[in-house]
Order: structure tokens, then C-alpha cells, then sequence
């Protein structure tokens, strides 16, 4: 699942997306509701 770039710290957004996609082989939604409310406070 790809997330598209809001121009804010992107190298961090990309580690952690690359990191959910290693260490999270079946969904895990605390991680993702977690990553996207930093996504929303970075965007702000």
C-alpha cells in the first residue's frame, strides 16, 4: 500500500512505511491508525 507524499519529512515517512511492510506480514490496523495520525500531525 503506497501512501502518497505530503513533502514533509518523507525520508522518516518512507523507513516507517518500509518497516510496516517488513515486520507486518498480516494487517495490523494499530500500526497503520498510529502511522496515519503522524502523517496528520506532520501535514498540519
Amino acid at each position: 500500500m503506497a501512501v502518497p507524499h505530503l513533502g514533509i519529512k518523507p525520508a522518516i515517512s518512507d523507513s516507517l512505511v518500509i518497516m510496516h511492510q517488513i515486520t507486518n506480514h498480516q494487517r495490523n490496523d494499530d500500526f497503520l491508525k498510529l502511522f496515519l495520525k503522524i502523517r496528520l500531525e506532520w501535514s498540519t
